[in-house]
């Protein structure tokens, strides 16, 4: 039986602390280093982690959760990639389906209801799925569109690529199969 995995969700209030503490989960055998994804409320995730990723070798680095409601699939799936390459393949990705009204308010979206939430939540991450996996995605749909969307950079790690993490999870690039409806 494999052992637990402890991760340890933090802020980043200044960079001093930050990265010490980034040092210090990764010295204590911590699994990863996540950071909450709330636009407006938080620190950039994926701008912190990357600081996180100078200081360490070995520790995961991921969002817990980013917003599909809010988050755009290119631009998530650009900051993951981003984050993977320069972490060494050491990135997670985290999504959840938007429960927080003032998020949406903040980008001048009209919160949808809970099946709303969930079919762009799909959407959003079969898009960043393929999008890491480097397929070419398309979506004219209710929920995202996107026209010929495609990483050409930064490539993938050699390491692999991005996996979710939270309660029903699954490797981001795995092979086709119905999505969780909820990650986080």
């Amino acid at each position: 039986m494999k052992p637990p995995a402890f991760s340890v969700q933090a802020q980043p209030r200044d960079a001093a602390s930050w990265t010490a503490l980034a040092r210090r989960l990764e010295a204590g055998g911590y699994d990863a280093l996540l950071t909450a994804d709330h636009p407006g409320a938080t620190a950039s995730p994926f701008v912190a982690l990357a600081a996180a990723a100078a200081v360490t070798e070995r520790i995961g680095l991921g969002s817990y959760v980013s917003q599909a409601g809010v988050r755009e699939p290119l631009l998530l799936a650009s900051d993951v990639a981003t984050l993977d390459l320069v972490s060494d393949g050491r990135a997670r990705l985290a999504l959840g389906a938007g429960h927080t009204p003032a998020e949406w308010d903040m980008v001048g979206e009209e919160r949808p209801d809970v099946a709303g939430r969930v079919r762009r939540f799909r959407a959003v991450a079969e898009a960043c799925r393929a999008l890491l996996a480097g397929e070419t995605v398309t979506l004219d749909g209710p929920e995202v569109r996107a026209s010929r969307a495609r990483l050409t950079a930064p490539a993938r790690s050699s390491t692999g690529c991005p996996s979710p993490s939270g309660a029903a999870t699954r490797p981001c690039c795995a092979g086709p199969g119905p999505m969780p409806t909820s990650w986080g």
